[in-house]
């Protein structure tokens, strides 16, 4: 009897040596997550894959068929707003527009506000006012996501005619993705996010509409 109480006493005593570090302090059981430190000039891109299967010219000014899709630049050229259904499930769509300073020429890409998906809220520690990076609720719930064109007569384009989009199926795959990489602190993951998580299928209107219709957005 008087050994089983030696060995569990022991075992307690080892038990506690594991879990106190060399500095007398408890070790923490998991890697506490780094600070989230916003990069200089950092973007939220949304890519514009190049669909188009007939020869196009980028610089070619005149009416398109119906059926062709733009170029990736000519989609970043006459794009007027982004408009998206939102997370309230009300049925509220909500749009964003497409300033110059948006659209990036150089990769054929529109690029948006970083603090669509995180922004900087205050935060008291040690009681001081401190401003920490939080994941927000905004870009990351949108579905239903569509890339709307000036009208454009020189290539045939009505007023607000839908000219690209991005599947449900990647924006849900981006939010799990985005959630999970913040929820482990991976910062470096976020900003690859930031990157490569979003790309406009471009699309015209006959056949987005075929696609709503059969419920394949």
């Amino acid at each position: 009897m008087k050994k089983t109480k030696l060995f569990v006493a022991l075992a307690f005593v080892l038990g506690a040596v594991a879990l106190v570090g060399c500095n007398g302090k408890s070790q923490p059981t998991q890697k506490e997550k780094e600070p989230f430190v916003l990069k200089g000039d950092t973007w939220l891109y949304l890519n514009v894959r190049n669909t188009n299967t007939m020869k196009a010219d980028d610089n070619e000014i005149k009416p398109l068929p119906k059926d062709q899709n733009l170029t990736p630049r000519q989609i970043v050229t006459v794009a007027c707003d982004i408009e998206a259904l939102l997370k309230d499930n009300e049925g509220r769509r909500g749009a964003t527009a497409v300033s110059d300073r948006m659209r990036d020429f150089e990769n054929n890409r529109i690029k948006i506000d970083p603090y669509n998906i995180i922004e900087p809220r205050p935060f008291m520690v040690d009681g001081k006012k401190v401003e920490k990076f939080v994941l927000v609720e905004r870009w990351i719930t949108n579905r239903d996501v569509v890339l709307h064109a000036f009208g454009t007569p020189e290539l045939g384009l009505e007023p607000g005619e839908i000219i690209a989009y991005i599947p449900n199926a990647t924006m849900e795959k981006a939010e799990k993705a985005i959630r999970e990489a913040w929820a482990k602190g991976d910062n470096e993951a976020v900003y690859k996010f930031f990157n490569d998580a979003y790309t406009f299928i471009p699309i015209r209107k006959g056949a987005y509409e075929k696609l709503k219709e059969e419920g394949k957005l």
